[in-house]
């Protein structure tokens, strides 16, 4: 048999460590021709939930009592091995998703590589316990920083590699098992990511993996939360699905981590260096086709500067010619080439559907083209990058595109700024360009948000600070101590001389 008529691979679930029976399996289109079966996805039904569980408090105890030390040597091999595989995963997130091989390389290079590679020297530092002051009779209070017990993951496809990354290395550094319930876009990457924590040497049981259709999904999800072990979840994804997420979790009395959507505000002041701020809305906007929580939404410029701005933005359009215009196109191999970053089509029809639904009102409402040439195949997903002049009657101010669909709106006074700002509800990234440091600071006090980067594009993320949202945006954070310390629970132990109590105080 040739392999071009072989069968797609399978890509299994894994539970302790060794693939899992399933009962079906679901096909996973090429993102890129909608119609290539790139492999086969096994998918757990809801009626195995609980032996997915049972494994993961088999492994807990053992996990959780395991040396600090001895945990950290293990995630530092798992480093060491993920450094060996790069140019695979780089190759299987690029022909999984829509990320060009450039965007693939920065996500898996350097985004996940820091995660994995900095959260274990967070370690000691996040899990240290604190004395509080004896008392005259002697008694000693310790508070320390205990495990929760399962965590339930579920991640998203769009940065598939850091994302799973920090999603699996959080909560498995504060000595938690994990259940990581992938995305149905990128099943594949995210087990890759997984099987480097296995391979490494991590116990049986302490990280599973599921994969679970789109139509099981509700059904699955609902019960992992109802089980008792499961003690805390994180979610990164839509505002939409983590609202349901939200309501399940309260409903059970579990906390939860959000990571939700996006409408990332930038602020261009009249004291900004317009060059450098046209530069880095066009990437904050456009990286990954805009299909980041963290993309350049609202660009709200200075009524004095905005030509200037707008002219700056033309000439780099114009000047980039290729590299800004989307594409399904693939190599001879079936993969994005290498050297080719230009965009690409987004990740569902659907997507596309709705971003066309948002440029027509917008261009219905009277906004002005200001960069960039209108364009959409819809059949392929595929979205030209436009940037609009609008207003904030226009759905394109508050709803979140995840597209390369951007609006530019003006204003006159710092307090109108602000208001534009932090009026879409959303609030995880936003920038201010500014060349007045003691006024974008003050700026940036005002910003509801979860970052706020002076002179440096909304889409920014560092394991040396946390990351989170405020509002819609969700709450929690991850990287870095917060993040270890985010999946763990204080614990109060004392320590009395033994002295009798005198009843009268009763």
């Amino acid at each position: 048999m040739s392999a071009a008529a072989a069968s797609p691979e399978l890509v299994p679930c894994i539970v302790d460590n060794k693939p899992f029976a399933t009962p079906s399996s679901f096909p996973l289109v090429d993102p890129q021709d909608r119609k290539t079966i790139l492999h086969n996805v096994a998918t757990l039904p809801a009626t195995s939930v609980g032996d997915v569980v049972a494994s993961s408090r088999r492994a807990f105890e053992a996990w959780r009592d395991t040396p600090l030390k001895e945990r950290r040597k293990l995630l530092h091999k798992a480093a060491a091995l993920f450094e060996e595989r790069i140019p695979e995963l780089i190759q299987i997130e690029a022909s999984e998703t829509t990320a060009s091989a450039g965007f693939a390389a920065f996500d898996v290079g350097y985004l996940a590589a820091d995660a994995i590679n900095e959260t274990p020297n967070s370690m000691a530092a996040a899990l240290r316990g604190e004395m509080a002051p004896a008392d005259a009779s002697g008694k000693r209070m310790l508070v320390t920083r205990e495990p929760l017990g399962c965590v339930l993951s579920i991640v998203p496809w769009n940065a598939p590699s850091t994302l799973c990354m920090r999603a699996i290395v959080n909560p498995l550094a504060a000595g938690n098992v994990v259940v990581l319930k992938t995305s149905e876009h990128s099943p594949k990457i995210h087990s890759a990511i997984a099987r480097v924590f296995i391979d490494a040497g991590l116990p049986a049981g302490v990280l599973n993996v599921i994969h679970v259709s789109p139509q099981d999904a509700p059904a699955v999800t609902k019960a992992l939360i109802e089980e008792e072990f499961v003690r805390k979840v994180n979610f990164t994804g839509s505002t939409r699905i983590g609202r349901i997420i939200a309501r399940l979790c309260a409903e059970n009395l579990k906390p939860v981590v959000l990571e939700l959507g996006g409408k990332a505000p930038v602020i261009v002041t009249q004291e900004a260096d317009i060059a450098v701020a046209a530069n880095n809305v066009v990437f904050g906007s456009l990286i990954n086709q805009g299909q980041v929580c963290m993309s350049t939404a609202n660009v709200i410029v200075h009524k004095s500067v905005r030509a200037e701005f707008e002219a700056a933005v033309q000439a780099i359009f114009a000047s980039q010619g290729a590299l800004l215009t989307a594409s399904a196109k693939r190599n001879s191999a079936g993969a994005p080439d290498a050297k080719d970053h230009r965009l690409r089509a987004l990740f569902t029809t659907s997507s596309a559907d709705r971003v066309k639904a948002l440029y027509d009102d917008a261009i219905s409402g009277g906004a002005q083209i200001v960069a960039g040439q209108p364009g959409f195949d819809l059949d392929l997903g595929v979205v030209q990058p436009v940037l609009l002049r609008g207003s904030e009657k226009m759905k394109i101010f508050r709803e979140e595109a995840f597209a390369p669909l951007v609006g530019l709106f003006e204003y006159e006074t710092d307090d109108e700024a602000i208001r534009m700002a932090n009026a879409p509800g959303a609030g995880l990234s936003s920038s201010i360009f500014c060349g007045d440091e003691t006024k974008a600071w003050k700026l940036a006090r005002r910003i509801e948000s979860g970052a706020v980067h002076i002179n440096a594009p909304s889409v920014h993320d560092d394991h040396f600070v946390p990351h989170g949202g405020f509002k819609t945006s969700g709450y929690g954070r991850f990287n870095g101590v917060d993040g270890v310390r985010e999946f763990t629970l204080q614990k109060t132990v004392t320590f009395s001389p033994g002295t009798q109590i005198p009843f009268f105080i009763m």
